[in-house]
């Protein structure tokens, strides 16, 4: 079982230096913005309060995500910056069949604790394309309601960095692996 309750900032304490980097990085900063002021006063956001139009600056790296069960979370839109980096489009895919099997319990656990807190997360990961190159990604990550009202769905923004280039022990692969390595990731409770 994985223990979340090491990745929960706490209230009134300064983030870890590597999260408040990525938050204040200028897309990371006015798409939480643009979040916040969607949600308002409301506990989340709904895709009506937040439509595409209020995210054309930085629609290219923005990923939809759907929670439909502990085994399985759908891409339900990818944008075509991530679509190119990752070299295919993942749009209707299982998160699970992208990821390495050992980080399943975590994102489980991850995902659980955004949609019911309801939580932002600020993640550092590494994507290992199908070309062998390793891309360091940092993201923010907020919870939204459906047209239903569920909460159910995450808005990922990904801010790729410089390729870090190819592992020595591997050239070219079968599939691009989502979250390779999860580098750090802090929960950010509303």
């Amino acid at each position: 079982m994985f223990d979340i309750s090491q990745h929960i900032a706490k209230p009134n304490q300064t983030h870890p230096i590597w999260a408040g980097e990525i938050l204040a990085l200028p897309a990371v900063a006015r798409f939480f913005d643009a979040w916040k002021k969607a949600k308002g006063s409301k506990r989340l956001p709904s895709p009506k309060d937040l439509p595409p139009e209020k995210l054309i600056f930085c629609m290219p790296d923005i990923t939809v995500t759907e929670y439909l069960g502990p085994e399985h979370i759908r891409y339900r839109l990818v944008g075509t910056g991530v679509i190119s980096r990752l070299g295919f489009n993942p749009t209707d895919k299982n998160m699970y069949d992208l990821t390495p099997a050992q980080h399943h319990p975590m994102i489980k656990e991850v995902y659980s604790a955004i949609l019911a807190a309801p939580a932002a997360l600020v993640s550092l990961t590494s994507n290992t394309l199908s070309s062998g190159i390793i891309r360091q990604v940092s993201s923010l990550h907020l919870p939204m309601i459906n047209h239903d009202g569920e909460a159910n769905r995450i808005l990922n923004l990904h801010i790729p960095e410089d390729p870090q280039g190819y592992p020595t022990y591997q050239g070219p692969r079968d599939v691009t692996e989502i979250s390779s390595e999860i580098k750090n990731f802090l929960l950010l409770p509303f």
